[in-house]
């Protein structure tokens, strides 16, 4: 739960509010650390909005002509 926490500031909207590389280590490496808590991130893919109705494609995503076939030398 730590490591999902820590991944949340490091994907902040705002880079100043980010965490560095060497906090970030040392909140991985260090449990009794205190760890700020994220603002809402900018964007999610969870249902935020539950009234809005979904995008669905007309077209397939994909097709077969989408494949390269492996072969042994």
């Amino acid at each position: 739960m730590q490591c999902i926490h820590i991944a949340m500031l490091c994907v902040q909207e705002d880079a100043m509010i980010r965490p560095n590389m060497s906090s970030v280590v040392l909140m991985l490496n260090n449990y009794s650390t205190s760890v700020r808590v994220p603002s809402r991130p900018a964007f999610s893919f969870g249902d935020s909005e539950p009234n809005q109705p979904m995008l669905i494609e007309s077209q397939p995503m994909m097709s077969a002509e989408d494949f390269t076939e492996l072969v042994p030398r």
